[in-house]
């Protein structure tokens, strides 16, 4: 099961979108940081559709818009934040600098 996408989250562009008069365009291969998960149609389809808007992309409404242009969620997937466990690293040193020095 895929984690769902929040504002605020960071995510990576995963697809190469059609250009749009007008407007700046997500690049496939680049990070984003979530601004809006907004509802949407599906231009092909005409059905519902859930789409993005991003803190480095403000387009303007366009006349054939009924809002800013939003980019299809499933064209971005999340980027996890991993916290970083160093415990490894603080044993090895323990061991490390803990032995008694011998005199050669």
């Amino acid at each position: 099961m895929s984690e769902p996408i929040e504002p605020g989250m960071k995510v990576e562009c995963i697809d190469e979108f059609e250009p749009v008069p007008g407007c700046v365009i997500p690049a496939k291969g680049r990070i984003y940081t979530v601004r809006a998960v907004v509802p949407g149609i599906n231009f092909q389809t005409g059905s519902p559709d859930v789409g993005l808007w991003l803190h480095e992309i403000v387009n303007p409404i366009l006349p054939f818009e009924a809002g800013e242009r939003a980019w299809h969620i499933g064209g971005f997937r999340p980027i996890r934040n991993r916290a970083t466990d160093i415990s490894i690293f603080r044993e090895i040193d323990a061991k490390v600098f803990s032995r008694k020095k011998v005199r050669a």
